[in-house]
Protein backbone atom coordinates (compact mmCIF):
# COMPACT_ATOMS: atom_id res chain seq x y z
CA UNK A 1 0.00 0.00 0.00
CA UNK A 2 1.47 3.26 -0.85
CA UNK A 3 1.52 6.04 1.52
CA UNK A 4 1.18 9.76 0.88
CA UNK A 5 4.07 11.51 2.02
CA UNK A 6 3.32 13.37 5.39
CA UNK A 7 0.39 10.91 5.56
CA UNK A 8 1.11 10.40 9.78
CA UNK A 9 1.81 14.25 9.93
CA UNK A 10 -1.99 14.57 8.46
CA UNK A 11 -3.41 12.34 10.96
CA UNK A 12 -1.42 14.31 13.73
CA UNK A 13 -2.99 17.48 12.17
CA UNK A 14 -6.58 16.16 12.21
CA UNK A 15 -6.95 13.80 14.88
CA UNK A 16 -4.09 14.86 17.33
CA UNK A 17 -4.59 15.13 21.45
CA UNK A 18 -5.29 18.99 20.95
CA UNK A 19 -8.30 18.58 18.33
CA UNK A 20 -11.77 19.14 20.74
CA UNK A 21 -12.81 15.04 21.10
CA UNK A 22 -16.10 14.75 23.08
CA UNK A 23 -15.09 10.88 24.35
CA UNK A 24 -12.16 11.15 26.58
CA UNK A 25 -11.41 7.75 25.60
CA UNK A 26 -10.84 8.42 21.78
CA UNK A 27 -8.37 11.00 22.58
CA UNK A 28 -6.75 8.25 24.57
CA UNK A 29 -6.65 6.20 21.72
CA UNK A 30 -5.28 8.71 19.43
CA UNK A 31 -2.11 9.26 22.45
CA UNK A 32 -1.51 5.96 22.08
CA UNK A 33 -1.15 6.20 18.57
CA UNK A 34 0.75 9.15 18.79
CA UNK A 35 3.57 7.61 21.04
CA UNK A 36 3.98 4.42 18.63
CA UNK A 37 1.96 2.24 20.85
CA UNK A 38 -0.41 0.76 18.01
CA UNK A 39 -1.38 -2.77 19.26
CA UNK A 40 -2.66 -0.77 22.51
CA UNK A 41 -4.11 1.78 20.09
CA UNK A 42 -5.59 -0.73 18.10
CA UNK A 43 -7.71 -2.32 21.03
CA UNK A 44 -8.82 0.70 22.24
CA UNK A 45 -10.06 2.26 19.31
CA UNK A 46 -12.39 -0.96 18.80
CA UNK A 47 -15.51 0.17 20.58
CA UNK A 48 -15.53 2.92 17.94
CA UNK A 49 -14.64 1.70 15.28
CA UNK A 50 -17.62 -1.15 15.38
CA UNK A 51 -20.07 1.83 16.60
CA UNK A 52 -18.86 2.83 12.73
CA UNK A 53 -17.07 6.46 13.79
CA UNK A 54 -14.96 7.27 11.15
CA UNK A 55 -11.81 8.41 12.96
CA UNK A 56 -11.45 5.29 14.95
CA UNK A 57 -12.39 3.71 11.10
CA UNK A 58 -9.19 5.67 9.72
CA UNK A 59 -7.12 4.84 12.71
CA UNK A 60 -8.34 1.09 12.33
CA UNK A 61 -8.00 0.95 8.99
CA UNK A 62 -4.79 2.56 8.50
CA UNK A 63 -2.80 0.14 11.22
CA UNK A 64 -4.45 -3.27 9.94
CA UNK A 65 -3.07 -1.89 5.75
CA UNK A 66 0.36 -0.90 7.48
CA UNK A 67 0.66 -4.13 9.46
CA UNK A 68 1.35 -0.83 12.42
CA UNK A 69 0.44 -2.92 15.26
CA UNK A 70 2.24 -6.47 14.05
CA UNK A 71 -0.09 -7.44 10.99
CA UNK A 72 -1.87 -7.08 8.45
CA UNK A 73 -6.04 -7.48 6.87
CA UNK A 74 -6.18 -5.98 4.17
CA UNK A 75 -9.75 -6.33 3.77
CA UNK A 76 -10.55 -5.31 6.65
CA UNK A 77 -8.42 -2.01 6.31
CA UNK A 78 -10.32 -1.28 2.82
CA UNK A 79 -14.02 -1.85 4.19
CA UNK A 80 -12.92 0.27 7.50
CA UNK A 81 -11.44 3.10 5.16
CA UNK A 82 -13.66 3.20 2.58
CA UNK A 83 -16.40 3.81 5.45
CA UNK A 84 -14.51 6.13 6.52
CA UNK A 85 -13.71 7.89 3.42
CA UNK A 86 -17.92 7.41 2.70
CA UNK A 87 -18.41 9.82 5.79
CA UNK A 88 -16.22 12.90 4.28
CA UNK A 89 -12.74 11.91 5.40
CA UNK A 90 -10.85 12.84 2.92
CA UNK A 91 -7.12 12.23 4.65
CA UNK A 92 -7.25 8.02 4.12
CA UNK A 93 -8.86 8.76 0.48
CA UNK A 94 -5.65 8.11 -1.68
CA UNK A 95 -4.80 5.06 0.60
CA UNK A 96 -8.30 3.66 -0.23
CA UNK A 97 -7.57 4.34 -4.03
CA UNK A 98 -4.28 2.36 -3.45
CA UNK A 99 -6.11 -0.39 -2.10
CA UNK A 100 -8.16 -1.03 -5.32
CA UNK A 101 -5.38 -0.08 -7.85
CA UNK A 102 -3.30 -2.26 -6.47
CA UNK A 103 -6.15 -5.28 -5.71
CA UNK A 104 -4.92 -5.42 -2.22
CA UNK A 105 -8.03 -6.16 -0.08
CA UNK A 106 -10.05 -7.30 -2.58
CA UNK A 107 -10.14 -6.76 -6.50
CA UNK A 108 -8.44 -4.89 -8.64
CA UNK A 109 -9.96 -1.89 -10.30
CA UNK A 110 -8.35 0.58 -11.49
CA UNK A 111 -11.31 2.83 -12.75
CA UNK A 112 -12.77 2.64 -9.10
CA UNK A 113 -8.99 3.98 -8.15
CA UNK A 114 -9.02 6.59 -10.15
CA UNK A 115 -12.52 7.88 -8.58
CA UNK A 116 -11.18 8.20 -5.37
CA UNK A 117 -8.22 9.50 -6.22
CA UNK A 118 -10.34 12.36 -7.96
CA UNK A 119 -11.46 13.11 -4.59
CA UNK A 120 -8.42 13.47 -2.94
CA UNK A 121 -7.03 15.29 -5.46
CA UNK A 122 -9.23 18.10 -4.77
CA UNK A 123 -8.41 17.78 -1.50
CA UNK A 124 -5.17 19.22 -3.03
CA UNK A 125 -3.34 15.92 -2.14
CA UNK A 126 -0.05 16.17 -4.33
CA UNK A 127 0.48 12.53 -4.42
CA UNK A 128 -3.22 11.70 -5.51
CA UNK A 129 -2.69 14.68 -8.45
CA UNK A 130 -0.24 12.78 -9.53
CA UNK A 131 -1.93 9.59 -9.25
CA UNK A 132 -5.04 10.56 -11.27
CA UNK A 133 -3.31 12.20 -14.06
CA UNK A 134 -1.45 8.91 -14.87
CA UNK A 135 -4.81 7.22 -14.80
CA UNK A 136 -6.41 10.14 -16.43
CA UNK A 137 -3.44 9.54 -19.40
CA UNK A 138 -4.50 6.36 -19.98
CA UNK A 139 -8.66 6.43 -19.69
CA UNK A 140 -9.63 5.54 -16.35
CA UNK A 141 -10.65 8.59 -15.15
CA UNK A 142 -13.48 9.18 -17.77
CA UNK A 143 -12.65 10.41 -21.54
CA UNK A 144 -8.61 11.04 -21.74
CA UNK A 145 -7.46 14.81 -20.84
CA UNK A 146 -4.28 15.29 -21.51
CA UNK A 147 -4.79 18.96 -20.75
CA UNK A 148 -5.98 18.29 -17.11
CA UNK A 149 -3.42 15.80 -16.79
CA UNK A 150 -0.28 17.77 -17.15
CA UNK A 151 -1.84 20.68 -14.64
CA UNK A 152 -2.55 17.51 -12.22
CA UNK A 153 1.33 17.03 -13.07
CA UNK A 154 2.37 20.77 -12.64
CA UNK A 155 0.44 20.85 -9.73
CA UNK A 156 1.88 18.28 -8.16
CA UNK A 157 5.72 18.95 -9.20
CA UNK A 158 5.27 22.32 -7.85
CA UNK A 159 4.29 20.76 -4.21
CA UNK A 160 7.59 18.58 -4.64
CA UNK A 161 6.10 15.30 -5.77
CA UNK A 162 9.05 14.10 -7.14
CA UNK A 163 7.38 11.47 -9.42
CA UNK A 164 5.10 14.22 -11.13
CA UNK A 165 8.52 16.07 -11.48
CA UNK A 166 9.91 12.68 -13.64
CA UNK A 167 6.57 12.37 -15.79
CA UNK A 168 6.29 15.88 -16.33
CA UNK A 169 10.06 15.84 -17.87
CA UNK A 170 9.35 12.83 -19.99
CA UNK A 171 5.93 14.55 -21.31
CA UNK A 172 8.52 16.74 -22.96
CA UNK A 173 11.03 13.72 -24.79
CA UNK A 174 10.19 13.29 -28.20
CA UNK A 175 8.68 9.76 -28.90
CA UNK A 176 12.19 7.75 -30.41
CA UNK A 177 10.79 4.36 -31.03
CA UNK A 178 13.66 2.19 -32.40
CA UNK A 179 16.16 4.03 -29.36
CA UNK A 180 14.04 2.67 -26.92
CA UNK A 181 13.90 -1.29 -28.69
CA UNK A 182 17.37 -0.54 -28.92
CA UNK A 183 18.40 0.00 -25.69
CA UNK A 184 15.61 -2.68 -24.63
CA UNK A 185 17.18 -5.12 -26.93
CA UNK A 186 20.89 -4.59 -25.64
CA UNK A 187 19.67 -4.94 -21.96
CA UNK A 188 20.42 -1.05 -21.06
CA UNK A 189 16.64 -1.14 -19.17
CA UNK A 190 17.53 2.22 -17.49
CA UNK A 191 17.66 3.95 -20.38
CA UNK A 192 15.41 1.62 -22.02
CA UNK A 193 12.69 2.57 -19.70
CA UNK A 194 13.50 6.03 -19.79
CA UNK A 195 12.80 6.18 -23.23
CA UNK A 196 9.72 4.41 -23.32
CA UNK A 197 7.44 6.18 -20.94
CA UNK A 198 6.88 9.56 -23.26
CA UNK A 199 5.27 7.01 -24.97
CA UNK A 200 3.68 5.30 -22.81
CA UNK A 201 2.01 8.38 -21.45
CA UNK A 202 0.80 9.84 -24.98
CA UNK A 203 -0.94 6.70 -24.91
CA UNK A 204 0.90 3.49 -26.34
CA UNK A 205 -0.10 0.54 -25.49
CA UNK A 206 2.59 -1.25 -26.24
CA UNK A 207 4.84 1.41 -25.01
CA UNK A 208 3.28 1.41 -21.55
CA UNK A 209 4.18 -2.64 -21.64
CA UNK A 210 7.65 -2.43 -22.81
CA UNK A 211 8.00 0.35 -20.05
CA UNK A 212 6.83 -2.08 -17.40
CA UNK A 213 9.21 -4.71 -18.46
CA UNK A 214 12.13 -2.56 -18.95
CA UNK A 215 11.70 -1.95 -15.04
CA UNK A 216 11.56 -5.91 -14.25
CA UNK A 217 15.42 -5.70 -13.80
CA UNK A 218 14.99 -3.33 -11.01
CA UNK A 219 12.13 -4.45 -9.61
CA UNK A 220 14.25 -4.76 -6.12
CA UNK A 221 13.92 -0.82 -5.65
CA UNK A 222 9.87 -0.53 -3.48
CA UNK A 223 9.58 2.56 -6.05
CA UNK A 224 10.44 0.71 -8.58
CA UNK A 225 8.23 -1.93 -8.40
CA UNK A 226 5.10 -0.16 -7.62
CA UNK A 227 5.37 1.49 -11.14
CA UNK A 228 6.10 -1.57 -12.48
CA UNK A 229 2.91 -3.08 -11.12
CA UNK A 230 0.62 -0.06 -12.14
CA UNK A 231 1.72 0.30 -15.69
CA UNK A 232 1.35 -3.81 -16.51
CA UNK A 233 -2.19 -3.15 -14.33
CA UNK A 234 -3.19 -0.09 -16.89
CA UNK A 235 -1.72 -1.92 -19.96
CA UNK A 236 -3.66 -5.54 -19.07
CA UNK A 237 -6.81 -3.76 -18.09
CA UNK A 238 -6.63 -1.65 -21.46
CA UNK A 239 -6.33 -5.50 -22.91
CA UNK A 240 -2.74 -6.57 -23.27
CA UNK A 241 -2.23 -10.11 -23.20
CA UNK A 242 1.13 -10.40 -22.12
CA UNK A 243 0.96 -7.59 -19.78
CA UNK A 244 -1.68 -9.88 -17.98
CA UNK A 245 0.55 -13.03 -17.74
CA UNK A 246 3.12 -10.60 -16.99
CA UNK A 247 0.66 -9.86 -13.77
CA UNK A 248 -0.37 -13.54 -13.15
CA UNK A 249 3.63 -13.52 -12.53
CA UNK A 250 3.97 -10.91 -10.50
CA UNK A 251 0.79 -11.72 -7.88
CA UNK A 252 1.62 -15.37 -8.07
CA UNK A 253 5.20 -15.00 -7.12
CA UNK A 254 5.30 -12.25 -4.29
CA UNK A 255 8.07 -11.33 -6.07
CA UNK A 256 6.67 -7.47 -6.52
CA UNK A 257 3.86 -7.94 -3.92
CA UNK A 258 3.04 -9.31 -0.88
CA UNK A 259 1.32 -13.03 -1.55
CA UNK A 260 -1.76 -13.18 -0.18
CA UNK A 261 -5.06 -15.34 -0.86
CA UNK A 262 -6.51 -12.16 -2.62
CA UNK A 263 -3.22 -11.83 -4.82
CA UNK A 264 -3.37 -15.65 -5.61
CA UNK A 265 -6.73 -14.91 -6.98
CA UNK A 266 -5.86 -11.92 -8.97
CA UNK A 267 -2.85 -14.02 -10.27
CA UNK A 268 -5.49 -16.60 -12.16
CA UNK A 269 -8.16 -13.89 -12.88
CA UNK A 270 -4.82 -12.59 -15.11
CA UNK A 271 -4.11 -15.50 -16.39
CA UNK A 272 -7.41 -16.40 -17.28
CA UNK A 273 -7.73 -13.29 -19.22
CA UNK A 274 -4.69 -13.74 -21.07
CA UNK A 275 -5.41 -17.92 -21.63
CA UNK A 276 -9.04 -16.55 -23.26
CA UNK A 277 -7.02 -14.37 -25.41
CA UNK A 278 -5.05 -16.98 -27.09
CA UNK A 279 -1.34 -16.01 -25.72
CA UNK A 280 0.51 -20.02 -25.83
CA UNK A 281 2.03 -19.43 -22.61
CA UNK A 282 -0.57 -18.40 -20.53
CA UNK A 283 -2.94 -21.42 -22.42
CA UNK A 284 -0.07 -23.84 -21.11
CA UNK A 285 0.08 -22.56 -17.74
CA UNK A 286 -4.14 -22.35 -17.16
CA UNK A 287 -4.07 -26.10 -18.88
CA UNK A 288 -1.42 -27.01 -16.38
CA UNK A 289 -3.85 -25.61 -13.39
CA UNK A 290 -6.91 -27.54 -14.67
CA UNK A 291 -4.41 -30.22 -15.06
CA UNK A 292 -2.74 -30.82 -11.15
CA UNK A 293 -6.62 -30.82 -9.98
CA UNK A 294 -7.28 -33.92 -12.27
CA UNK A 295 -9.72 -31.40 -14.39
CA UNK A 296 -8.35 -33.39 -17.76
CA UNK A 297 -11.38 -31.89 -19.59
CA UNK A 298 -10.98 -28.75 -19.10
CA UNK A 299 -7.04 -28.85 -19.48
CA UNK A 300 -7.39 -30.19 -22.99
CA UNK A 301 -8.83 -26.91 -24.61
CA UNK A 302 -6.06 -24.95 -23.48
CA UNK A 303 -3.54 -27.70 -24.51
CA UNK A 304 -4.93 -28.02 -27.67
CA UNK A 305 -4.47 -24.10 -28.66
CA UNK A 306 -1.06 -23.75 -27.04
CA UNK A 307 0.34 -27.23 -28.98
CA UNK A 308 -1.09 -25.52 -32.66
CA UNK A 309 0.36 -22.45 -31.37
CA UNK A 310 3.53 -24.11 -31.64
CA UNK A 311 4.50 -24.47 -28.21
CA UNK A 312 6.45 -27.04 -27.30
CA UNK A 313 5.46 -27.83 -23.76
CA UNK A 314 2.00 -27.68 -24.26
CA UNK A 315 2.38 -30.92 -27.19
CA UNK A 316 4.10 -32.62 -24.53
CA UNK A 317 1.26 -32.46 -22.16
CA UNK A 318 -1.35 -32.96 -24.99
CA UNK A 319 0.12 -35.88 -25.95
CA UNK A 320 0.67 -37.03 -22.36
CA UNK A 321 -3.46 -36.89 -22.22
CA UNK A 322 -3.73 -38.00 -25.33
CA UNK A 323 -2.09 -41.17 -24.38
CA UNK A 324 -3.65 -41.27 -20.57
CA UNK A 325 -6.51 -44.17 -19.68
CA UNK A 326 -7.72 -41.64 -17.31
CA UNK A 327 -8.08 -38.92 -20.28
CA UNK A 328 -11.24 -41.32 -21.53
CA UNK A 329 -12.76 -39.58 -24.54
CA UNK A 330 -9.41 -38.11 -25.79
CA UNK A 331 -7.45 -41.22 -26.29
CA UNK A 332 -5.53 -41.12 -29.47
CA UNK A 333 -2.21 -43.01 -29.60
CA UNK A 334 -1.57 -42.08 -33.43
CA UNK A 335 -2.21 -37.80 -32.51
CA UNK A 336 0.08 -38.28 -29.10
CA UNK A 337 2.82 -39.93 -31.28
CA UNK A 338 2.76 -37.05 -33.54
CA UNK A 339 3.05 -34.39 -31.33
CA UNK A 340 5.81 -36.03 -29.43
CA UNK A 341 7.54 -36.61 -32.62
CA UNK A 342 6.94 -32.87 -33.32
CA UNK A 343 8.22 -31.32 -30.37
CA UNK A 344 11.29 -34.41 -30.18
CA UNK A 345 11.85 -33.13 -32.97
CA UNK A 346 12.00 -29.38 -32.65
CA UNK A 347 15.06 -29.93 -30.04
CA UNK A 348 12.57 -30.45 -26.72
CA UNK A 349 14.27 -33.04 -24.02
CA UNK A 350 11.10 -33.50 -22.19
CA UNK A 351 9.20 -34.64 -25.44
CA UNK A 352 11.89 -37.14 -26.47
CA UNK A 353 11.75 -39.02 -22.89
CA UNK A 354 8.19 -39.32 -23.15
CA UNK A 355 8.19 -40.11 -26.94
CA UNK A 356 10.89 -42.81 -25.59
CA UNK A 357 8.36 -44.65 -22.84
CA UNK A 358 5.62 -44.34 -25.99
CA UNK A 359 7.71 -47.02 -27.98
CA UNK A 360 8.36 -48.88 -25.14
CA UNK A 361 4.80 -48.98 -24.75
CA UNK A 362 3.04 -52.43 -25.08
CA UNK A 363 -0.21 -51.40 -24.93
CA UNK A 364 0.41 -49.28 -28.09
CA UNK A 365 1.30 -51.26 -31.42
CA UNK A 366 4.27 -49.02 -32.28
CA UNK A 367 6.51 -50.54 -29.96
CA UNK A 368 10.15 -50.08 -31.18
CA UNK A 369 13.09 -50.38 -28.44
CA UNK A 370 15.64 -49.37 -30.68
CA UNK A 371 13.58 -45.56 -30.79
CA UNK A 372 12.99 -46.07 -27.44
CA UNK A 373 16.67 -45.83 -26.88
CA UNK A 374 17.66 -43.36 -29.11
CA UNK A 375 15.27 -41.12 -28.07
CA UNK A 376 16.10 -41.48 -24.46
CA UNK A 377 19.90 -41.12 -25.41
CA UNK A 378 18.89 -37.59 -27.17
CA UNK A 379 16.84 -36.51 -24.39
CA UNK A 380 20.10 -37.43 -21.78
CA UNK A 381 22.25 -35.46 -23.72
CA UNK A 382 20.62 -32.77 -24.21
CA UNK A 383 18.63 -32.33 -20.70
CA UNK A 384 19.55 -30.94 -17.56
CA UNK A 385 18.34 -31.68 -13.97
CA UNK A 386 14.63 -33.78 -13.66
CA UNK A 387 14.46 -34.10 -17.14
CA UNK A 388 17.78 -35.54 -17.61
CA UNK A 389 17.29 -37.87 -14.48
CA UNK A 390 14.55 -39.35 -15.61
CA UNK A 391 16.12 -40.17 -19.09
CA UNK A 392 19.43 -41.52 -17.27
CA UNK A 393 17.47 -44.00 -15.18
CA UNK A 394 14.52 -45.07 -17.82
CA UNK A 395 18.36 -46.08 -20.07
CA UNK A 396 19.79 -47.87 -16.84
CA UNK A 397 16.07 -49.66 -16.45
CA UNK A 398 16.45 -50.79 -21.08
CA UNK A 399 19.77 -52.02 -20.68
CA UNK A 400 17.91 -55.10 -19.59
CA UNK A 401 15.45 -55.05 -22.81
CA UNK A 402 17.59 -54.69 -25.24
CA UNK A 403 21.15 -56.23 -26.52
CA UNK A 404 24.06 -54.33 -26.80
CA UNK A 405 24.11 -54.23 -30.56
CA UNK A 406 20.43 -52.69 -30.51
CA UNK A 407 21.95 -50.05 -28.04
CA UNK A 408 24.83 -49.25 -30.19
CA UNK A 409 22.43 -49.15 -33.15
CA UNK A 410 20.49 -46.94 -31.02
CA UNK A 411 23.26 -44.29 -30.25
CA UNK A 412 24.92 -44.02 -33.47
CA UNK A 413 21.13 -42.96 -35.05
CA UNK A 414 20.52 -40.75 -32.01
CA UNK A 415 24.42 -39.85 -33.22
CA UNK A 416 23.32 -38.95 -36.75
CA UNK A 417 19.67 -37.23 -35.54
CA UNK A 418 22.21 -34.16 -33.48
CA UNK A 419 24.61 -34.36 -36.32
CA UNK A 420 21.72 -33.60 -38.63
CA UNK A 421 19.73 -31.29 -36.35
CA UNK A 422 22.06 -29.61 -34.26
CA UNK A 423 25.07 -29.38 -36.61
CA UNK A 424 28.12 -27.73 -35.49
CA UNK A 425 26.79 -27.57 -32.01
CA UNK A 426 26.52 -30.88 -31.66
Amino acid sequence: MQLTTGFLAVFLVLFSPFASFADERLNQAIELFDKGQFLQSLEAFKPFEQKGDPTAQAYVGYMLATGSAGFTNMGEARRLLQSAAEQGNTSIVAQLADLYRDGEGGPQDLYLAASWYEVAATANQPYAQFQLARLMLLGFAGEIDQARAKGLLETAAAAGNDEAIRYLEAFERPARWAEAERYFNGANYEEAARAFLPMALRGSMLAGRRYAQSLLPMRWEKDVRRETVFWFSATAWRGDDVSQYELYKVYSTGELVIATRATMEISMFWLREAAEQGLPEAEYVYGLDFLYTLKFARAFPYFLRAAKSGHLMAQVELAKLLADPQGGKYINYDAAFAWLNNAAAAGNPEAQYELSLMYARTDVNQINYTKAFMWAWISSQLSTGRVKRRSDRWIEKMMYQIGPEERQKAVELGRAWMQKTLGDAF
